[in-house]
C-alpha cells in the first residue's frame, strides 16, 4: 500500500491489521494507571488536563490561564478576592510567594502589598532579614518562598506544612504542588511517593500501582527502571525482562546476571561496564574486557583505539609504552597500520590482532581482507565485505554487513547486553534501540498489531508535544 504521508502514523493507517481491536492498555504494564479520571480540563483546550495539584496554584498551566480562574480554595497559602466581570461572583486569585510585597498590586485591595509589608512584626511572625515584611507562622517551612533571601524555608527539618513534604537531599520543604507530579524534585524521589490516583493525575502522568510512586508517561516501558520493583518495565511491547537472578551484593557487583551496578546507580552488561567507554563503572570492574578494551599497569580500563595514539589516557602511561614499530618488529610479527590525517605517525599492532574484530589500526585496515576471524571466535565475520566485527556489533539494531547477519537470529539475551534501551520485535529475531525503531512506522520485519500500536502511540505522544 502506498504511504499517502511523511510524518506521523496514526492507529486508522495500519494496513494489515485492525489496531482498534487493541485496547491502548496493551502498551501499560498491568500494574501502572493512567488516572484518567482526575484533574482539570483547559477550557480552550480540553484534551490537555493539568493535575489536580496544579489547579489553583499561582501560576497558569493552561494556555488560556483557565486553570487559574473560578477558584474556590488555593494551594497556595496566600490569595484574595476577584470578582467575575460577567456574573458578579467571587473567586480567589492565588498568589506565590514572590508576589507579596514586590511592588506590584496584584490584588483590587491591595493586600499583597499591605498585609505583611511592615517593619514592625508581631509576636508569632518571621522577619524577612533585610526587607519590610512580616510573615505569620503558617507561611513558614511550607516550600514556597515568601522572604526575598528564603528565611521561610531554612531549618524546616520536621516542621514542613500545609501539604508540603521534607527533602533530606536538598534539606528544604517541597511545595504541595510539587508533590506527586511527575517531576522529581527531591534527588531521592520522597516528592513522588505515597503518591495517589487523584494525585497523580493529568496528562502524562502515570502511578506505579505497587509503590504508589507518580512519574512521567513517557518514562513507562522506556527500557528504564523507574518503579522500586521495575512494575514500569514488565510486560512492555518489545521488552526483554532481566532473569530474576538480578541481584547485587554489598559490593555492588551483579551475580549471574553479567550486569555490574555503577556509581550512577545505573546496571551495565559486564563487556560494555569494563570496555573503557564508561567512566562511572571503572572502580567496579575487576579485569578489563579483553576483546574490546587495554588493562592498564594500575587495572585501569581503556579502550583498545587509545593504546599507542600519543595520549596518556591509562594515568601510569602503560598505553603509551612498547609502542615504537622498531620494537615491536624485534620481539615478533606486526602489522604496520596505515597513517591518517589524525594519525601522523605510525601504529603499528602485534600480528595475532589481525582479523580479530576491533580496529587497532586508525583507518581500521587490520579488520578488512579477511578471509575468516579465528583471531577471536567471538568476533562476527561478514563474508559479503570480508570484514570482521566485534561481538558488540551482534544485535545492536545497525546492520554493519550488507547481508545483515549481525543482526539476525538476535535473542532476548544479546538484546540486552547493549548499553542502551532495545526493542525486541514481536514475530521476528530483531532488536532495536527503542529510540530507532520507530521511523516513524515499525522498522520490524514482519510488525505485529503491538510493534505497530507501539510507533503509533510513540508518534501521538510527539504530536501532543509539538
Amino acid at each position: 500500500m502506498q504511504r499517502t504521508h511523511a510524518v506521523w502514523p496514526s492507529v486508522e493507517e495500519d494496513d494489515s491489521l485492525s489496531l482498534q481491536l487493541i485496547p491502548a492498555s496493551a502498551l501499560l504494564p498491568p500494574n501502572v494507571s493512567i488516572c484518567d479520571g482526575f484533574g482539570f480540563s483547559c477550557t480552550n483546550l480540553p484534551s490537555l488536563v493539568i493535575g489536580t495539584s496544579q489547579r489553583c496554584d499561582g501560576v497558569a498551566d493552561c494556555p488560556d490561564g483557565s486553570d487559574e480562574i473560578g477558584c474556590k480554595a488555593c494551594q497556595t497559602m496566600f490569595s484574595c478576592e476577584v470578582f467575575s466581570s460577567n456574573d458578579k461572583s467571587a473567586h480567589l486569585m492565588c498568589l506565590r510567594g514572590s508576589s507579596l510585597c514586590d511592588g506590584v498590586s496584584d490584588c483590587a485591595d491591595k493586600s499583597d502589598e499591605t498585609r505583611f509589608c511592615r517593619k514592625d512584626c508581631v509576636k508569632g511572625e518571621l522577619r524577612c532579614n533585610g526587607t519590610a515584611m512580616c510573615l505569620p507562622n503558617e507561611l513558614v517551612c511550607d516550600g514556597d518562598v515568601h522572604c526575598r533571601g528564603g528565611d521561610d524555608e531554612l531549618n524546616c527539618e520536621g516542621k514542613c506544612q500545609s501539604g508540603s513534604r521534607w527533602c533530606k537531599r536538598s534539606k528544604r520543604c517541597i511545595p504541595k504542588w510539587q508533590v506527586c507530579d511527575g517531576v522529581t524534585n527531591c534527588a531521592d524521589r520522597s516528592d513522588e511517593m505515597n503518591c495517589s490516583c487523584k494525585e497523580c493525575s493529568g496528562s502524562g502522568k502515570a502511578l506505579c500501582e505497587n509503590s504508589k510512586i507518580c512519574l512521567d508517561r513517557s518514562r513507562i516501558c522506556d527500557g528504564i527502571v523507574d518503579c522500586p520493583n521495575g512494575d514500569d518495565e514488565k510486560q512492555c511491547p518489545g521488552s526483554c525482562p532481566r532473569p530474576p537472578s538480578d541481584v547485587t551484593i554489598n559490593s555492588g557487583y551483579a551475580l549471574q546476571d553479567d550486569n555490574l551496578l555503577c556509581a550512577d546507580g545505573k546496571r551495565y552488561n559486564r563487556k560494555y561496564a569494563c570496555s573503557g567507554l564508561l567512566k562511572q563503572c571503572q572502580d567496579k570492574c575487576l579485569n578489563c574486557d579483553a576483546e574490546i578494551a587495554f588493562t592498564c599497569k594500575n587495572k585501569k580500563c581503556v579502550p583498545r583505539a587509545m593504546v599507542c595514539d600519543g595520549m596518556n589516557d591509562c594515568g601510569d602511561g602503560s598505553d603509551e609504552a612498547k609502542c615504537d614499530c622498531g620494537v615491536l618488529e624485534r620481539a615478533g610479527n606486526v602489522i604496520r597500520c596505515g597513517m591518517t590525517s589524525e594519525h601522523i605517525t605510525q601504529k603499528c599492532i602485534p600480528a595475532l590482532r589481525r582479523c580479530d574484530g576491533y580496529e587497532d589500526c586508525p583507518g581500521g585496515e587490520d579488520e578488512r581482507n579477511c578471509d575468516n576471524c579465528n583471531a577471536n571466535p567471538k568476533a562476527i565475520y561478514c563474508n559479503v565485505t570480508r570484514t570482521c566485527f566485534s561481538s558488540t556489533k551482534r544485535c545492536d539494531g545497525f546492520e554493519d554487513c550488507p547481508n545483515g547477519i549481525d543482526e539476525s537470529g538476535c535473542t532476548c539475551e544479546e538484546c540486552r547486553k547493549q548499553p542502551y534501551a532495545m526493542y525486541m520485535c514481536s514475530a521476528s529475531a530483531r532488536c532495536f534501540p527503542r529510540s530507532r525503531v520507530c521511523s516513524p512506522f515499525s522498522r520490524c520485519p514482519r510488525a505485529t498489531g503491538i510493534d505497530k500500536l507501539f510507533c503509533a502511540n510513540k508518534a501521538r505522544i510527539a504530536r501532543s508535544e509539538l
